[in-house]
């Protein structure tokens, strides 16, 4: 039998396993007890009465042989699948060359777990804005771009004279701002997120990788086991009958 065939039994007997042990914890003192009873006058002609009878409608050897049977396809079926475990190994191969070599299955099922994880975790690396050319600066540890130079003006108010002062009229002037450069920014922006590219190899990496680990727990699973059907046996006859 192969290992994915003892896998695919597991399920289905423990839930049997289950069911069957539910079912015995419910039995009760009256389901257990039975009687006979026959009345005999003292005298001949004395009243007849009709006999009694109630047969034993549940035996606790019957309910102890049906957990037992169920119990004993369990536990053979899982010590095959756990001793195969053991046994059960295969390489980790990328892009055609050997990974890791010899995997336990039981890794590589836990290997596929992390990987959804990790895959989850990489999909939510922020990465650096593309509307900007960025480069790495080894001394602040981090993106940086180059500088950009932009001015800064104040508002100075000037005076305008429209009409000159006559001997009949005051000067008549107006009021306007002009603006003044005063100065020049000089701004770097800086980032700690990620390229866009080294994301996206990041994630196509994973995504491989989960194949690769997939493929491997398929070939690992595909083991010829031997049958463990007497440690079940063993196990459940010890301790019901000595």
């Amino acid at each position: 039998m192969k290992l994915n065939q003892v896998i695919a039994l597991v399920q289905g007997r423990k839930a049997r396993a289950t069911k069957t042990l539910t079912d015995a914890y419910r039995w009760k003192d009256e389901m257990l007890k039975g009687i006979s009873r026959t009345y005999k006058p003292n005298d001949e002609d004395g009243e007849k009465l009709p006999s009694e009878n109630k047969v034993v409608p549940l035996h606790a050897e019957t309910v102890i042989k049906g957990v037992t049977s169920r119990l004993t396809d369990l536990y053979n079926t899982v010590i095959t699948q756990e001793t195969a475990n053991q046994e059960a190994r295969a390489d980790i191969i990328i892009d055609g060359g050997i990974l890791l070599a010899g995997v336990p299955i039981t890794v590589l099922l836990f290997f596929e777990k992390q990987l959804i994880d990790l895959l989850t975790f990489t999909k939510s690396i922020p990465v650096l804005p593309v509307d900007k050319t960025w480069k790495w600066e080894q001394q602040k540890g981090c993106w940086v771009t180059d500088p950009e130079i932009t001015t800064r003006t104040t508002k100075l108010p000037k005076v305008i004279v429209k009409y000159n002062a006559t001997k009949e009229h005051p000067a008549q002037t107006e009021m306007y701002s002009e603006d003044k450069i005063t100065g020049h920014w000089s701004t770097i922006h800086m980032s700690g997120a990620v390229p866009k590219t080294k994301k996206d190899d990041i994630i196509n990496r994973i995504e491989k990788m989960q194949d690769a680990v997939k493929q491997a727990r398929e070939k690992a699973n595909g083991l010829d086991v031997p049958s463990m059907s007497q440690a079940g046996e063993i196990f459940i006859d010890h301790i019901f009958n000595g």
